[in-house]
């Protein structure tokens, strides 16, 4: 686990994951912050596909309560609760999006 002591400072780097040019630009799009998906990178949880050489990651109820117990109102979770976000294998941001 990382030095968790400002959320909004969290960055990809501190999870040594690269972003790919088209996550980049869907996190614009989306107006996601890099710091939000570094605390689903830290709390998530990572679902793995047969076959896949990636696997997506999301807040689940342990995650919001562990993200809660750790930051307390610094964070809103209301903001990341349904973000997901898919890695490759080799730490490469794939994407990134809204749950429904």
């Amino acid at each position: 686990m990382n030095n968790l002591t400002n959320p909004n400072a969290l960055t990809l780097s501190d999870y040594a994951v690269t972003p790919t040019r088209h996550a980049e630009i869907r996190m614009q799009q989306r107006c996601i912050k890099e710091s939000w998906l570094a605390l689903i990178l830290e709390f998530g949880k990572r679902c793995y596909q047969n076959g896949k050489k990636s696997c997506s990651i999301f807040l689940d109820k342990k995650g919001i309560k562990k993200l809660k117990e750790a930051f307390g109102d610094l964070v809103d979770v209301n903001k990341i609760r349904n973000i997901y976000i898919i890695i490759s294998n080799d730490n490469v941001l794939v994407t990134c999006a809204y749950r429904g």
